[in-house]
This record gives structure tokens, C-alpha cells and sequence, in this order.
């Protein structure tokens, strides 16, 4: 397990959180120094929001730890995971996060998802996780060493009907998911030139799928 070691300053405020919003488990964050990139996408602790379900609200000072999946909050000297319960929302520096059940490497799974498609039934949500890439040594003389590092890996899901689907950007994969409207989509695509390796492309046609 990868662990990691990052200086934080003090914070003039500590927020309270209801117990069952927050692990109990204190987490360790060590990492060897020779490891390039970061697991997460905002490394500093930065003033956030928790929306729940229920309308209530609550801040604390968050940060994403996409290698684990994670929100963490930091509350004097001490770093905790918050719990993940479906719906629930974060937001941090402008992005929010939902919380969302999928299933991934053959289990269900619960996750931080950001939604791209701000209208409509049909959604894309981004998965922004990371990924560590284990160190390669130099086989000869000509090459040299690789070391290891946390990698950006992100991936795109559809919400349609409370499901979540993988969804590649491209055109058979989302035609595939979106098949009751298959061939107004094709037209769609063919008359505004969409390319949909493009993330811009595609939010614009699941936007004309929920105008259907």
C-alpha cells in the first residue's frame, strides 16, 4: 500500500463534523520520496462544503485522494476519510463531487464522480482517479531508470434510468448505450461533425439526447 507524506499548514478554524460522516480510522500518510506525482488532485486541504441528502450542510477543509477514492478532511493534526453515502455531495474550489454505486474489476463499488452534463435525465459523469505505476530499471547502459508514479487515470460513466454504465468516448460505444434514439444520434453526429474522443463533443450530444 502506497502512503503519503505531505506538509500542511495550520488552519485558523476547525469545523465539527457529525460523527457518522467521518471514519474513525486516522489515516497514515507516508510516501518514499523518489515517487513522482501525487495521489491527489488538489494537494493542499482547502475550505469545502458536505451537502447530504437531507438538506443539511457542513464545512470542513477536504481534499480528493483519487488513488484510494476518498475524501479526506483534516481537523487539527489529525487526516480522516469521510463515509461515502450515496448522493451525498462535495464540493471543493468550484467542483463538486456525488457519490455513486458502480461496478468495477467485478464488484460493486462506491465512488466520487463529477457530473459534465449540468440538465437532463441522461447524465456523463468523470471518474478522476489515479493510478501508481510501479519503478523500471535500466536493463543497459542506453536506457534509464523509470521511476514510480502516480498517473491520471480518468474514465467516463452514463447515468441513464438510475444505471451506470463505462462509457468509452466514441461513437459505437455510446450509440450502443443510447439506442433507443440510435438513429437521430447518428444524424446528430453526422450534420455538427462531432468528434467524440473529444469530451466537449460528447457532453454536447448527451445534451441533444435529453432534448428528445
Amino acid at each position: 500500500m502506497v502512503s503519503i507524506i505531505i506538509s500542511i499548514s495550520n488552519y485558523a478554524q476547525n469545523f465539527e463534523l457529525p460523527n457518522e460522516l467521518v471514519r474513525q480510522k486516522v489515516l497514515n500518510n507516508n510516501i518514499a520520496k523518489d515517487v513522482q506525482g501525487t495521489p491527489f488532485y488538489n494537494d493542499a486541504f482547502l475550505l469545502g462544503t458536505i451537502y447530504k441528502n437531507d438538506n443539511k450542510s457542513f464545512k470542513a477543509y477536504l481534499r480528493y485522494d483519487a488513488f484510494n477514492d476518498e475524501m479526506q478532511m483534516k481537523q487539527n493534526e489529525d487526516i480522516k476519510a469521510l463515509s461515502k453515502f450515496e448522493n451525498d455531495k462535495v464540493e471543493i474550489a468550484n467542483t463538486i463531487y456525488e457519490v455513486q454505486s458502480y461496478f468495477k474489476d467485478g464488484s460493486d463499488q462506491t465512488g466520487y464522480f463529477i457530473n459534465l452534463t449540468k440538465q437532463g435525465t441522461t447524465r456523463l459523469l468523470m471518474h478522476k482517479s489515479k493510478k501508481f505505476v510501479e519503478g523500471v530499471k535500466a536493463q543497459n547502459s542506453y536506457s534509464t531508470d523509470k521511476p514510480p508514479m502516480f498517473k491520471d487515470d480518468i474514465s467516463y460513466y452514463l447515468m441513464k434510468n438510475d444505471s451506470l454504465n463505462l462509457v468509452g468516448l466514441s461513437k459505437k460505444n455510446v450509440l450502443t448505450l443510447l439506442e433507443d434514439k440510435k438513429k437521430e444520434l447518428d444524424t446528430y453526429i453526422s450534420d455538427n461533425k462531432l468528434k467524440l474522443k473529444h469530451e466537449d463533443d460528447f457532453i454536447q450530444l448527451i445534451s441533444f439526447y435529453n432534448s428528445l
